[in-house]
């Protein structure tokens, strides 16, 4: 005797939240998704997220709004622990890349887009690198002295026609509304031959994992992740080369579950 097992119960959504999981165009391919991911946020409530066969993982339009002050707040309260289990977390991607990106250039100028504390800019200054450190709501210039509410996108340096050897972007560039315009920016403001390394989630981990432990649902610090293929490509069309692109399951670092990119300006 066959026993049909009855069909999952249909997605509803409280009165109040009037949003639903609706086909939308991709932001990267523009191709129109149809799989979406509806999770609860202690702070947002219920966020439908998108996914599309490229690999892109975005927020549906038309939701609650995150203000950034909150995109800021959320980002630096999650991080900051001033202790020397987050100093070893926090530079694990610097103690693995930055001997082959120092074997591959020899400027000494960087510039890391969103740091989040003096802990981060202290391990490039103790191998000799001149450092400029962007918050994503304030710019320091050397010293590390914060003195506006800016970007990487609208950020202009104070020194004329400042150029940098290394644009160090990890685990931030997925807070942005897309990575296409950040990657122009950064590409703008490197010297011929300068590096780019770039480390955010992969969406391949969401396969592997599930969805219930891949950790990367935050509505206010992630508004858009990729695919580290999709990424490449999107790099190479601003102009970069990639010269390095892996994924790593490691758990050293502050943030699992990665796509880890550098690109050279070519």
């Amino acid at each position: 005797m066959t026993v049909l097992t009855p069909a999952p119960p249909a997605l509803v959504l409280p009165a109040d939240k009037p949003v639903k999981p609706t086909p939308e165009p991709c932001p990267v391919c523009r191709e129109v998704v149809l799989f979406p991911f509806v999770r609860d946020d202690d702070t947002y409530g219920r966020r439908i997220w998108m996914h599309c066969e490229c690999g892109t993982l975005f927020q549906v339009a038309g939701q609650k709004p995150i203000p950034p002050e909150d995109r800021s707040e959320t980002y630096t309260k999650h991080w900051i622990r001033d202790t020397q289990w987050f100093n070893d977390r926090s530079n694990w991607l610097k103690r693995v890349y930055l001997p082959l990106v120092e074997d591959m250039i020899q400027g000494r100028k960087v510039l890391e887009a969103r740091y989040i504390h003096h802990i981060s800019l202290d391990h490039f200054r103790e191998r000799g690198w001149v450092t400029y450190g962007l918050d994503e709501c304030k710019a320091a210039v050397p010293g590390d002295h914060p003195h506006a509410e800016q970007t990487i996108m609208d950020w202009k340096p104070k020194v004329p026609f400042l150029k940098f050897d290394l644009v160090w972007m990890a685990d931030t560039i997925q807070s942005y509304e897309h990575p296409f315009p950040v990657l122009a920016k950064a590409y703008s403001l490197l010297e011929h031959h300068g590096l780019m390394f770039v480390s955010a989630p992969e969406t391949d981990f969401l396969h592997r994992v599930g969805p219930r432990d891949f950790g990367h649902f935050h509505p206010a610090a992630n508004r858009i992740m990729l695919r580290g293929e999709t990424f490449a490509k999107m790099a190479e069309r601003v102009g970069f080369h990639t010269m390095l692109l892996r994924k790593s399951a490691s758990r050293a670092g502050m943030v699992w579950d990665q796509f880890h990119w550098i690109g050279i300006r070519k």
